[in-house]
């Protein structure tokens, strides 16, 4: 009886931290979508497409553009 209460006790445990986690990712999501994202600084036009490539892909943005910005290519999410 006590191991089925502590079990359940844990399981409720790992679904309260998961959720926090979410909700952390969520905040971090939606103000990278109002605008509070800094350009990310690329050498090279080919890296700045790759990353934002594997960023989309990743759901961390939906679109982006990389154009000139101080002596290389600035990555700009939309």
């Amino acid at each position: 009886m006590r191991r089925a209460a502590l079990g359940r006790l844990g399981i409720a445990t790992g679904l309260t931290v998961a959720a926090a986690a979410l909700s952390l990712s969520g905040a971090a999501s939606a103000s990278a979508a109002d605008g509070g994202w800094s350009p990310r600084w690329y050498s090279t036009y080919g890296e700045c497409q790759y990353s934002g490539n594997v960023l989309a892909q990743l759901g961390k943005l939906h679109g982006f553009s990389c154009l000139p910005y101080d002596g290389g290519y600035g990555l700009y999410p939309w």
